[in-house]
């Protein structure tokens, strides 16, 4: 479901884009793969919860000067487990929808580095289990998004990016997210 989901909100994305990305130069789309780390500090007894599991994400911009754009980014981060004093801990259906502004730094033609700020609305879903006993609690919040990469441009309108981004939740299941994905995006 939470796959289904993720590809539904990449499609919208992208199908709200198409007509206007026709018309102008400054749009782009992409996405990327790796790895998400999810934390909960002191969760039982001193313990943190502390995992990392397959991530990916989508994301479409408008770049409306040569050192600044907007990005709308979809965030998957898996889900990540964890065994915290013979408790499963499993977060299930955790992402996030983030809103950036963009800081580009050009260092030549192809390559460039960048800095995102802005806000991500998250919702995910906790699971502990122990002896066969299960407890669920599900949470979204509003927080502080942040992020920073790099991309290579091999032709006009492709490039590859390599980027972080974290977003500090405040939260009683969750306290930092984090995805570092390689990725590509077309331009137009």
């Amino acid at each position: 479901m939470k796959n289904i989901f993720g590809l539904s909100v990449v499609l919208l994305i992208l199908s709200t884009l198409s007509t206007v990305v026709l018309a102008e130069h400054h749009f782009y789309v992409g996405g990327g793969i790796g790895e998400s780390y999810v934390e909960e500090d002191n969760v039982l007894a001193g313990e943190d919860f502390d995992d990392e599991d397959f991530g990916f994400k989508a994301f479409a911009g408008y770049r409306f000067h040569k050192n600044f754009a907007v990005e709308l980014d979809y965030l998957d981060y898996g889900d990540p487990e964890d065994n915290i004093l013979g408790i499963d801990i499993e977060i299930e259906d955790l992402y996030a929808v983030a809103l950036y502004g963009v800081g580009i730094l050009p260092l030549s033609d192809q390559f460039e580095l960048f800095v995102k700020l802005g806000g991500a609305y998250w919702d995910g879903k906790a699971k502990a289990t122990v002896m066969g006993l299960s407890a669920s609690s599900s949470e979204d919040g509003t927080e502080l998004a942040y992020g920073l990469g790099a991309s290579f441009a091999f032709t006009e309108k492709f490039a590859v990016r390599v980027e972080y981004e974290e977003i500090d939740v405040d939260s009683d299941d969750l306290s930092q997210l984090g995805l570092f994905t390689v990725g590509g995006e077309l331009r137009f």
